[in-house]
């Protein structure tokens, strides 16, 4: 019995101890000569102007939030499309059940306005993000999101 899981034990010790070990390893053998330069804040290759410490709106994070969770329920439902000739009444009832679980999610993330392309905005039926028209750019070259 205990031969059965020792491929797994052995896997999961693995998995643990090669990252360990190549982060010890670059940290022991990498080198090491600090300057000004390479402590300076740049965001990409630009020295940057003003404050770096900028508050971003928490529905960019919802966004991402509710991508991962569709992303994840892609990759569970390809073995059940997969399998579908297969699957017994019990398997598709599950199928569906999980499908049903992530549309009222959707539904409630639609309500609750989390998908809306701004805050202020009101009245919108999609559930998608509204980019027509959302930007604009002024003289500097900024690009701005319009709220009106």
């Amino acid at each position: 019995m205990l031969s059965q899981y020792a491929f797994i034990l052995i896997l999961s010790a693995l998995a643990v101890i090669v990252p360990v070990a190549a982060i010890t390893i670059g940290h022991f053998l990498g080198p090491r000569r600090p300057d000004p330069i390479k402590n300076a804040v740049y965001e990409s290759g630009v020295e940057t102007i003003g404050d770096t410490w900028v508050q971003f709106r928490a529905q960019y994070y919802l966004i991402g939030l509710v991508f991962v969770v569709f992303d994840v329920e892609a990759i569970f439902l390809f073995p059940i499309a997969l399998a579908y000739d297969a699957l017994n009444l019990f398997g598709v009832i599950a199928a569906i059940f999980f499908i049903l679980l992530l549309v009222i999610g959707l539904l409630y993330d639609w309500r609750k306005g989390a998908l809306n392309g701004s805050s202020g905005r009101t009245g919108s039926t999609s559930p998608f993000i509204a980019l027509d028209g959302g930007f604009k750019c002024d003289n500097s070259g900024v690009t701005h999101l319009s709220t009106g």
